[in-house]
């Protein structure tokens, strides 16, 4: 995971088939339970309907976990990106990682603090990541000792950042 492969990669993140299915399967089943309890129990029409409309958003989110779950992270020198190209974070702009337990992060994961948001704002792969504002979540569906080696390598390549006077971290 330490060495470079020929295109610049430093680590690679991703979800294992088997761990991702597992996931949507278990979203689409609360969705179920959700939209079947609206039907089913004898409530009022508000409740049943926010239940109907709740079932309906998490089976939404099960649909985009199916759909965008499979994507891998990179990390280069320069930057966090999706296997597809699309950029998470720059590591110029990683002011810190934090693995705490008590950090508000994904798990088997880690959280990033940016010095400065990312152009493109609030971004998300469910299962994967999120970014919002100056906050980064790496992590969920993902192998936590790939998450883990991740971070040991983005906590390095901040800490040659701040040893270069670029960025201060927190």
């Amino acid at each position: 995971m330490g060495n470079p492969d020929s295109d610049g990669i430093l680590a690679r993140l991703h979800v294992s088939p088997p761990r991702r299915w597992l996931g949507v399967v278990i979203v689409f089943g609360l969705g179920g339970l959700l939209c079947a309890l609206a039907l089913l129990d004898p409530v009022s029409l508000v409740i049943r309907g926010g239940m109907l409309g709740l079932g309906a958003l998490v089976i939404w989110l099960g649909t985009r976990l199916a759909l965008l779950g499979g994507r891998g992270l990179e990390l280069t020198a320069e930057e966090l990106r999706e296997a597809s190209g699309r950029r998470i974070a720059s590591v110029a702009r990683i002011a810190a990682v934090d693995r705490g337990a008590l950090a508000l992060k994904p798990s088997n994961g880690f959280l990033l603090h940016l010095s400065e948001p990312e152009p493109g704002g609030i971004a998300w792969a469910p299962g994967l990541w999120w970014r919002i504002g100056r906050r980064v979540g790496v992590g969920g569906l993902a192998s936590a000792a790939e998450a883990r080696g991740m971070a040991e390598i983005l906590a390095a390549l901040v800490e040659a950042e701040a040893a270069q006077g670029r960025v201060e971290p927190e």
